[in-house]
């Protein structure tokens, strides 16, 4: 774009949450920092089209929460939409 036309940039905010389960319906129960819980985040691989590797990254959700690993879910928002996008697994120290 020249710099004399105007054009808009989304507005993209990056969340880390814990991961509590998963339900029946493949919804995410997690919760962030200040204890407050949400059940409305879908598995990746739910999400249609499928974006990139959304099998594998929901596979490796479920083997996290199989094995009891603390851990927290990385959710990009944008445009009005939420996904799943990655996970860290939670430091020796983290609550």
């Amino acid at each position: 774009m020249p710099a004399s036309h105007t054009t808009y940039a989304p507005f993209i905010k990056k969340l880390e949450y814990q991961c509590i389960d998963i339900d029946e319906d493949n919804f995410i129960t997690c919760m962030d920092a200040d204890g407050n819980t949400r059940s409305d985040l879908k598995t990746p691989d739910q999400i249609m089209p499928n974006p990139p590797q959304a099998v594998e990254l929901t596979k490796k959700i479920k083997d996290f929460l199989e094995e009891e690993t603390d851990f927290y879910i990385i959710v990009t928002s944008a445009c009005g939409h939420e996904q799943v996008m990655d996970t860290k697994l939670m430091t020796a120290g983290a609550n």
